[in-house]
């Protein structure tokens, strides 16, 4: 019987680039100790192991004991900070142009 090592919830991850943050969305994921040995990191869309084994019964139940666990609140704070960036970056934009504008 396969065993869950670990859980991690949906999240963002922020990467930093020339003109802002790119944000690329990891969802809700299980580690999952195979029987034949694997290690293998399942998420809702992909539940077979590389033996060809499908955990998705394990995955799902997992993944639904999970929901109630905090994941809306969290996908809320990332989107209101999101939110207050995006407001901050518009602010120095409509600065920018205020000032370009002084100098023509």
């Amino acid at each position: 019987m396969a065993t869950v090592i670990r859980q991690t919830a949906g999240h963002y991850e922020v990467e930093d680039v020339p003109y802002g943050k790119d944000y690329t969305w990891c969802p809700d994921c299980v580690m999952v100790l195979c029987d034949c040995g694997e290690r293998v990191e399942l998420t809702a869309s992909q539940t077979n192991c590389g033996c060809g084994v499908d955990h998705a019964t394990l995955v799902r139940d997992e993944l639904d004991v999970r929901k109630g666990a905090g994941t809306a609140s969290c996908l809320e704070e990332e989107h209101d900070r999101w939110m207050e960036d995006r407001d901050e970056y518009l602010r120095s934009e409509d600065d920018y142009r205020r000032e370009f504008e002084r100098l023509e």
